[in-house]
């Protein structure tokens, strides 16, 4: 049976005490005969959801135009009318002051909750202050609002869902060693610059590589804003910078990258670097090029189940309090491979 990775954890939905995450909307909300009959309950039960109570949590997007992000996206919204949530998800369009603005909407409506992928790592700090200061709850998702713990930037931050982006690179540092032995020569197509998932895959690359195999260098590096066109114009300066035998194998930080540089690749007839390409995340043209031998390998991330996960755990803070929640709500990383590619299903 092949591998199908769920990232869902086992979260109670039912009715539970409220415990300082928000405040439930009604759909009988304003009225002043249900005011009157909520006063009369008692001091137990004003503060328990029933079965009329809904959220209204904002979902700060920075770019659904990724697929990966969609389909993240996608995982929230397809269990809101299950959990009686209503989402209201804005797409920043890569764009950091249109994702604060998008924010300060969210304040200015009294969201019950924030779900954040900042654009850029530390760009949404002060407007995450400015939540903790209306007392809005906020979580991240995928991306981390800042390299260090946000208590050390003075922000209160329920969890962080997804996995952990230095642990991702180094799982693509495995992939490099596994590939070329102990010596070689890799160019790195980075992701949108500044964004967290950049600048702590890259981390997590150049620590595997530094402590486990030296003699592998990173001879060039440039971004592509994880667009497979722009990708392979990146990979076309690779390749006219470094002749055949210069140059060992290509990492892209994002899945569409890495079909870009197999594109390119393809087109200078580089045959030597087909098979050479490390991606990130496993949609499904990512693993027909695994298995065709074009790709070496690639992360595997599920964006779905980790969106269903995000708003569960919402939903969790939202009724019981965040207590329970730990700081960061990581998931598995597994590499696949030319190997082993036919273990798994594709995650999009």
């Amino acid at each position: 049976m092949k591998k199908k990775i769920s990232l869902i954890l086992a979260i109670v939905l039912a009715g539970s005490l409220l415990a300082g995450c928000g405040s439930s909307r009604t759909e009988n909300e304003g009225t002043q005969e249900d005011t009157a009959k909520e006063t009369e309950n008692t001091d137990s039960k004003e503060n328990t959801v029933s079965e009329g109570d809904s959220f209204l949590i904002g979902v700060a997007s920075p770019n659904n135009k990724v697929p990966y992000f969609s389909k993240l996206v996608e995982g929230m919204t397809d269990l809101q009318e299950e959990l009686n949530v209503e989402l209201d998800v804005q797409d920043a369009q890569d764009d950091t002051n249109t994702q604060i603005n998008q924010i300060q909407t969210f304040i200015a409506e009294g969201c019950d909750l924030i779900i954040m992928m900042p654009v850029q790592l530390e760009s949404l700090i002060p407007i995450a202050m400015e939540c903790n200061e209306a007392e809005i709850p906020i979580m991240t998702v995928d991306r981390k609002l800042s390299a260090s713990d946000p208590k050390d930037v003075g922000v209160d931050l329920i969890t962080h869902v997804g996995c952990d982006d230095v642990e991702g690179g180094r799982k693509q540092g495995e992939l490099v060693h596994q590939l070329l032995g102990d010596e070689g020569s890799i160019a790195l197509i980075q992701g949108t610059l500044g964004a967290s998932s950049q600048v702590l895959r890259q981390q997590g690359l150049e620590e595997y590589l530094s402590e486990n195999a030296p003699g592998i260098e990173i001879v060039a590096a440039q971004n592509s804003d994880q667009d497979q066109s722009q990708a392979i114009t990146v990979t076309q300066n690779f390749l006219t910078r470094f002749a055949k035998g210069e140059i060992d194998a290509i990492v892209a930080q994002d899945p569409y990258s890495a079909l870009g540089a197999v594109d390119a690749i393809k087109s200078a007839s580089r045959d030597e670097l087909l098979g050479t390409v490390i991606g990130y995340d496993l949609p499904s043209e990512v693993l027909d090029s695994i298995k065709a031998k074009d790709m070496y390998g690639s992360t595997l991330q599920a964006p779905y189940d980790m969106g269903a996960l995000t708003l569960q755990v919402a939903y969790q803070c939202l009724t019981e309090g965040s207590e329970e929640i730990e700081a960061n709500t990581y998931t598995e990383i597994p590499v696949v491979y030319i190997e082993n590619a036919r273990e798994y299903d594709p995650a999009w």
